[in-house]
């Protein structure tokens, strides 16, 4: 049994395979970011009617 079987993470990284593996988090963490600000943004604004205001059902 070599070293690599008896334990995975004896395995060598480098650059690319860590960005590899974190690529898709980092997607994700932008997204969510860029749709935070987005939804901030339109519940915000008075001038536009959005459904997450709490007045837009009374009205």
């Amino acid at each position: 049994m070599t070293e690599t079987q008896k334990n995975p993470l004896a395995e060598s990284f480098n650059a690319v395979s860590l960005i590899r593996f974190a690529f898709p988090s980092m997607v994700m963490m932008l997204f969510m970011g860029l749709y935070t600000i987005n939804v901030i943004y339109l519940t915000s604004n008075n001038n536009v009617i959005c459904c997450f205001r709490p007045d837009f059902l009374s009205t």
